[in-house]
């Protein structure tokens, strides 16, 4: 173990390097190869944007396949477990030689439940770029797809006009009705 700064020895080191290759700031018990206890991290480059990768290495991912997650966390009611409370998944939607696509997916836990996808952005083809799907994989001909399980059923579209207060657009469909 290897530690630098702070107060006396391993009571609050600014950095800390285990044995097993472990690298903690803030931490004199590094859990991961990378962390950080604070209250932000930064990136800066000079002269253009800063990048984050998170890269899996996987010689061929198959399609479908996770390539990495940005997750919110916390934990639990009782402060006894780690919670994840949402992510954003980053995914290989298509790999060959050919064609190389991915999407995105937005995932939240509900009821402490595990972390479900809630909406999907794809690629799509040459004509259909940027598909959207909300509650489900959007159809391959639509831009908006969206569906609901249970008694949520209902799908509005608004549009106001805040200047002078009227409505634009309205739609209300609910279980196969339409109205506006």
């Amino acid at each position: 173990k290897i530690e630098a700064g702070g107060g006396a020895f391993g009571t609050s080191p600014l950095v800390c390097i285990l044995s097993g290759g472990n690298f903690g700031i803030g931490t004199n018990a590094p859990a991961v190869k990378l962390h950080v206890v604070g209250s932000t991290v930064k990136i800066e480059r000079t002269g253009n944007a800063p990048a984050l990768h998170l890269y899996n290495n996987a010689s061929n991912p198959a399609d479908g396949a996770a390539l990495g997650y940005v997750s919110f966390m916390g934990t639990d009611n009782d402060g006894t477990a780690n919670q994840t409370y949402a992510n954003i998944g980053g995914h290989c939607e298509t790999n060959t030689d050919t064609n190389v696509t991915g999407y995105l997916t937005f995932n939240t836990t509900r009821a402490g439940t595990a972390v479900t996808e809630q909406m999907r952005i794809i690629s799509g083809t040459a004509q259909m770029r940027g598909q959207l799907g909300l509650g489900c994989t959007p159809h391959q001909y639509a831009k908006l797809h969206t569906r609901t399980d249970g008694t949520d059923n209902e799908l509005r579209i608004e549009a106001y006009r805040n200047d002078v207060g009227q409505t634009s657009i309205r739609g209300y469909f609910s279980r196969g009705s339409a109205a506006s």
